[in-house]
């Protein structure tokens, strides 16, 4: 059995290194083929002509290499699909020649056998991709199996982004973690493990967890009349689909974010009518409406209109206060002025009449 090694951080004191000399390195290198060398040396070559950079102002570490490469594409390169793919495989074969990666583009070692007598029974295209790559890199790093626990996905995430040229690294960790989790119960022989599967959503405004219990179960009071039942489905509302109980809810998230943001303490919201004030709604209306750079957008309008009905229908306000609601709410509403421009443009290419001949004879 392969021993484990422990995944280690990146050393940030090793001595600083170039493209440049990366590449002079190579070519001299004669344990490497002649031809091999060659390929290399062009590669960089065409890296840098491809960011626009000197190779002696490149550092030879992903970190930095990473975003210059985000986004780009063999269109945008101006090269061919194959070439750009060889171009990034030779540039991580130089950084792992150096000692400046430790799992390379190209793996062309097999999984150790006990990876291998598990990846050859995955039927999916998806997961046998991603599983069988992750089973090559675990075999590189020395982990079986057994091993993957959500300690080595943490440091497996810390390696992905220090010491690889993965485009993506988060998504990748993700999506391993998935593969890995759906194997399990299913392929003969896996780990029972399930590993945690991280939330990699950007959120600028606090998530429900910091908020009294009180509140959130009131929250739930407010949304549980609106959940559909195969029983009671219309006795007193019409239940409302989970995309769009997710979505008041959200907006709701985001209107007490923006008073947690504003200053206002966690521990006094202890309920629906301590939050929902018209004073506290234009302090969180007036957050969003700067954050957008003081444009007016749908996410401010959207959450108007859910803290506005909370207000009218569930606190039952009236007189002045719902006044000021409702007021606010009508001043945050985009005018309907048609068409996105988006939208506008996808239209414009059904004015081809081959192309709308197309669409209306596709059932044929």
């Amino acid at each position: 059995m392969i021993a484990h090694r422990p995944l280690q951080p990146p050393n940030n004191t090793s001595p600083s290194l170039e493209l440049a000399e990366l590449r002079r390195r190579i070519l001299a290198d004669e344990a490497l083929p002649l031809k091999r060398r060659g390929d290399v040396g062009s590669s960089l070559n065409s890296l840098g002509k491809v960011v626009g950079l000197m190779l002696e102002s490149i550092a030879a570490d992903p970190v930095a290499i990473r975003p210059l490469l985000k986004g780009k594409t063999a269109a945008m390169t101006g090269l061919e699909p194959g070439r750009w793919r060889n171009v990034l495989a030779d540039l991580s074969f130089a950084l792992f020649h150096a000692g400046r990666v430790t799992i390379p583009l190209r793996i062309d070692a097999p999984p150790s056998p006990a990876w291998a007598s598990l990846t050859v029974q995955l039927t999916d295209k998806h997961s046998s991709y991603l599983l069988s790559r992750f089973a090559r890199c675990c075999t590189l790093l020395g982990v079986e199996p057994a091993k993957v626990t959500d300690a080595f996905m943490d440091g497996f995430l810390i390696e992905l982004q220090d010491k690889t040229m993965v485009a993506e690294p988060v998504r990748m960790h993700r999506e391993a973690i998935l593969c890995f989790n759906e194997a399990v119960g299913t392929v003969a022989g896996w780990p029972d493990t399930r590993l945690t599967v991280p939330d990699n959503r950007l959120y600028y405004t606090p998530g429900w967890e910091i908020y009294p219990a009180s509140l959130i179960a009131e929250i739930e009071a407010w949304q549980a009349p609106w959940i559909g039942d195969e029983l009671f489905a219309n006795l007193g509302h019409k239940p409302l689909s989970p995309v769009t109980l997710a979505s008041r809810k959200t907006h709701l998230r985001l209107y007490l974010g923006a008073l947690v943001l504003r200053g206002i303490p966690v521990a006094t919201m202890t309920s629906l009518a301590a939050v929902i004030t018209p004073k506290l709604a234009e302090v969180a209306y007036r957050f969003h409406f700067a954050r957008a750079k003081k444009t007016h957008k749908h996410s401010n309008a959207a959450i108007s209109r859910v803290v506005t009905a909370i207000a009218d229908h569930w606190l039952n306000f009236s007189g002045e206060p719902l006044k000021a609601m409702r007021a606010m709410r009508k001043q945050l509403q985009l005018p309907k002025v048609g068409m996105t421009d988006c939208n506008k443009a996808r239209r414009r290419s059904m004015e081809d009449e081959g192309r709308t001949d197309a669409l209306l004879n596709l059932p044929l």
